[in-house]
């Protein structure tokens, strides 16, 4: 009987620190997207898509900067359906995805790299698109 108490204790014990390390690497892949945007060279290339001066290789790189927050995004989707994360990050990647659309070529690259994301966390983004597309 005391076995059992005790492995429920520690089943728990370890949820809990799974769950936290969990929050912990998807926290950090979102703050080093935003650390990233502010090295010169990023902010360099933004700045160049923005105005209209990127070139195809700029354009390129651009995309893959995008694909990766992308992917981040994806994470704490999952992350937030698992149950791993509190409840108070659901508006996290809405408003998120708001933002990354609003970033230059932000559409272009959803529709370019859509197909690096799961069929499911498609549908969540087509969905926050169509909620906007119709307003309050």
């Amino acid at each position: 009987m005391f076995t059992l108490i005790y492995l429920v204790l520690q089943i728990r014990q370890n949820t809990r620190s799974i769950r936290s390390q969990s929050r912990f690497y998807v926290l950090e892949a979102l703050n080093s997207d935003t650390r990233s945007l502010t090295e010169n060279d990023r902010w360099e290339l933004s700045t160049r898509v923005a105005i209209g001066e990127a070139n195809s290789a700029d354009l390129a790189q651009w995309g893959y900067v995008y694909a990766s927050w992308l992917s981040h995004l994806e994470m704490l989707y999952f992350e937030l359906l698992e149950n791993n994360l509190p409840k108070d990050f659901e508006h996290t990647p809405r408003y998120r995805l708001h933002s990354l659309f609003k970033v230059p070529n932000g559409e272009e690259n959803w529709k370019t790299h859509k197909g690096l994301c799961t069929k499911k966390f498609q549908s969540y983004v087509e969905n926050l698109q169509n909620d906007e597309a119709q307003g309050p």
